[in-house]
Parts: C-alpha cells; sequence; structure tokens
C-alpha cells in the first residue's frame, strides 16, 4: 500500500439501516516524511457525517498517541468512556457508551474552531475489535521508524 493512500484509524458508524452517521479519524500520511524529527507523525483529519453536519478538522498524531489508542480501547471495551487524543494540542474526540450498546460520540476543537458536535450512534457488535484491527492495520502501514534515545534526541530505528 502506498503511503499517500488513506487508511482508517478510527471509524465508528451506525448500523446499515440507521441514520448513517459516523466519526472516522482518517490517516492521510507521515507530517514530514524522510525528516527524522516529525517522520512518525502523522497527517490526520477527523470526518464526521450526519443528517445535517459533514465536517472535517486536521490534526497531527504523534506515536504516543497511537500507542495510547490501545489503552482507551481497552477502556471502551470495559464500557468506560474514553477521550482520545489526550495530548491538549488539538481536537479530542470522546466517546461515552450507553447501557443499550449505543454511544455518544463528542468530537471538539476548543483552541482553534470553538467548535464541538456531539452525535448519539448505535454501532454493530464488535465495535472494539473493529477499532483494534484499524489500529493494526496503522501501525502496519505507517511502522514507528525512529526511535527517541534521549528526550528530544531521534535516530531511525535500525
Amino acid at each position: 500500500m502506498e503511503e499517500t493512500e488513506s487508511v482508517d484509524l478510527i471509524r465508528l458508524a451506525d448500523r446499515p439501516g440507521l441514520g448513517g452517521r459516523s466519526v472516522s479519524v482518517r490517516v492521510t500520511g507521515r507530517s514530514a516524511p524522510g525528516a527524522l524529527l516529525g517522520h512518525d507523525w502523522l497527517d490526520c483529519e477527523i470526518v464526521i457525517t450526519t443528517e445535517v453536519v459533514h465536517g472535517c478538522l486536521p490534526v497531527v498524531l504523534t506515536p504516543d498517541d497511537v500507542e495510547d489508542r490501545e489503552r482507551k480501547l481497552d477502556e471502551l471495551a470495559d464500557g468506560r468512556s474514553a477521550s482520545w487524543p489526550d495530548s491538549g494540542r488539538g481536537p479530542e474526540l470522546t466517546v461515552q457508551p450507553t447501557r443499550n450498546g449505543g454511544m455518544w460520540v463528542s468530537v471538539g476543537d476548543p483552541e482553534s474552531s470553538g467548535v464541538v458536535v456531539k452525535l448519539p450512534l448505535a454501532p454493530a457488535a464488535g465495535w472494539v475489535e473493529e477499532q483494534r484491527a484499524l489500529l493494526a492495520r496503522v501501525s502496519g502501514v505507517f511502522p514507528r521508524e525512529t526511535v527517541e534515545t534521549t528526550p528530544g534526541v531521534f535516530v531511525w530505528r535500525r
């Protein structure tokens, strides 16, 4: 797969036949391909689709953000709410599972645009496992190729 192709890191959507609402985080490529600092950062876009809203927010994810996604999926699998990324650098996505198997998803961009969109979703069973598969795919397509040897010092992984 070419790195120029987009790959979903997150895809939360209503079951087929429902409202057609969705929230996804799409990785569009490396933020600074070939540059040691920033090479493993990923350019992404959060895409929100509802009956009345269609929006797209750009976000850059660090390797730590991507690694933290697994922990957030563990929280969601346990029925707890989770917000991600929690770096405070840009838009944030919050998922609040409900008792009936649905969820409320909020996407907020308080620092830049001030926009917050909150929508209910009724995902198909197995949605957490689907998210884990998406994370594994992104990690395969965009493997971490640099390592931080000391704070702020990066080298190419061998």
